[in-house]
This record gives structure tokens, sequence and C-alpha cells, in this order.
């Protein structure tokens, strides 16, 4: 009941919240009580009650709000999950590193394929998380992209916003707290500051097999192509053995309806080896001069059998 959720609540409402919830002040100041309390909740289908619960315990709710959202992808119910998401964001209940994978992977798993509403939801979830990346400090963001760094350096460049944005955060944005009066310009927000979630290879990985889960060539190079062509070709944020998996096992969902499909997806396929035959070669020399090959690209078995 979205009314349960809003509003100003008076003394007496809140004791009667936490007497619904069955838990006292004391229980939500430890996030370890709240997540098994979720849990235990949610194994009697309890969702709203396990929603509110989370609500109450505000910052240390975030885990258990990720069950939430879990729960509903097990059902099979993605809308819901997002909803979720977007409820935790209104009562400012931060995401973690998880949160992010959770409703991605949740996106992969739909059977059938995705609509373009759909992937578009996916692009601004994953838009919204590389914005708040890029607003580290930069002794903190040396593991962004080339790419992103020259755009964001050429403050002319108008294919800043259409390649890196792309999309515009989504509307239940959580509100930027008052500025504290702190005298150090360089550092953020209390809130950005502690709760940003850093952009990894998971995060890229999972955002790509969701992206792709599409039976339409054209839906998969306006989405999830476009995402993959910004990734550096090397270093931290590039590709690894489990996205060119993905991209791979991706170019099956294609509904293959003529002589089009077929050469669009034998060009991709032989796109993706190539990037690996490059790597391999880079690998290969660096080896050969005995540079220091920490990091080094070495193609794994599952990749080769997903090329086959």
């Amino acid at each position: 009941n979205k009314k349960a959720f809003s509003g100003e609540e008076t003394e007496n409402n809140q004791i009667l919240m936490y007497s619904y919830a069955g838990t006292s002040g004391l229980k939500l100041d430890d996030s370890v009580i709240i997540h098994t309390k979720v849990q235990k909740i949610l194994q009697k289908d309890q969702v709203a009650k396990a929603m509110l619960f989370c609500k109450l315990a505000k910052t240390r709710g975030v885990v258990g709000m990720n069950e939430v959202m879990k729960y509903y992808l097990e059902k099979g119910s993605v809308k819901a999950a997002i909803d979720t998401y977007n409820w935790r964001l209104k009562w400012g209940i931060p995401s973690n590193e998880y949160t992010y994978t959770i409703l991605f992977k949740g996106y992969s798993d739909v059977k059938g394929g995705l609509t373009e509403n759909q992937l578009r939801r996916i692009d601004r979830l994953y838009t919204k998380l590389v914005d708040e990346f890029r607003k580290y400090p930069n002794k903190e963001r040396s593991t962004i992209s080339e790419r992103q760094r020259e755009l964001e350096a050429d403050k002319n460049n108008t294919e800043l916003d259409d390649e890196l944005q792309g999309y515009s955060a989504i509307p239940e944005e959580i509100e930027q707290p008052e500025n504290s009066g702190e005298k150090n310009e360089t550092r953020r927000s209390s809130y950005r500051d502690k709760d940003t979630v850093e952009l990894s290879n998971i995060h890229i990985n999972s955002v790509l097999s969701a992206l792709m889960n599409t039976t339409s060539y054209e839906l998969q190079e306006k989405y999830a192509w476009k995402v993959f062509d910004s990734l550096p070709r090397s270093g931290p944020h590039s590709f690894d053995n489990f996205t060119l998996t993905n991209m791979f096992h991706g170019l099956l969902n294609i509904e293959v309806r003529g002589k089009e499909e077929e050469e669009y997806i034998l060009s991709k396929t032989q796109q993706l080896w190539d990037l690996i035959s490059h790597k391999l070669e880079i690998s290969n020399k660096k080896r050969l001069k005995g540079e220091n090959l920490k990091g080094i690209f070495k193609i794994e078995k599952f990749t080769i059998l997903s090329y086959i």
C-alpha cells in the first residue's frame, strides 16, 4: 500500500509501524539482525512487512532491500524488483555493489528476450552507475577508461552526453543533502563519498548479459554494443573472458529470419575474435620482452567454447 509508505508519520503512527514490523529501534541499529529478520519475513511471503522493516532501518536496510529485490526476481517479477529499487531511492536507502548486479542478472534471466523499454531501463541504471563513478575525485578515478577521460577532458565535445551519459538519470534519484559547509571543495557530499558504488567488471559483465538478452540484432547493436564499444581495450574495465563469453552467448539470442541476421552474427563473432587475437598478440610480445606479466590476457577454455 503506497499510502503506508508516504507522508509524515506522527509519533503514534511510528509506534504502530514498529509494532507491525515486530521490532524495536534498538534492533534496527544492527544491519545483520535486519538482514536475518527480512529473510525470515520473506519466507512467509510478507513483502510489505519486509519493506517497512527496511524503511525503518534506513541506511542499515541496504542488504535487506537487496533481499526483497531478489525475492521478486526469483518469482519472475522484474517490474516489482525495479519498483523496490525506486522505493529505496525515495526512502534514502543506499545501494551497494550487489544492488545493480542483482537487477542486471534479473533482466538477463528473463525468458523470451527483453523489450526496448526494458533495455532502456537497464541502460539508464548502468548510466547512473557510471555517472556516479565519474564523480569520484581524480586520484580515485584512475581506473576509468581512457576514452571516458578523454571525452570528459574536452569540454567542447558534445559526444560526452550522447555516448557516455546516453540518458538522463532516472527521475526517482535520491536528493542531495544540503551543503554542510565543509571547506575542502574537492570533496563531494558525505552521502556520495560514503555510498557511491565503485564500478567494476562484475557490473559491466552483468549489464552486457542483460542488454544482449533480446531477439533483435538492432536492439543489441543499439544498447549492448554501445556499452561494449565504450570499454577500454586494455587495463581496468577492459573486457575479460566473462565479457567475451556473454557477448558470444548473447548473439545466440538473435532470431534469425534471413541472411541479414546471419551476416550480422558472423560479423560480430569475427569482431570479437579479432579483439581476442589482438590481446593475445600483445600478451605474447610482453612475454618475449620479459615485461611484467601482471594482468596479462589469457584466453580461457569456456571462452573458446562459447566462440565455437
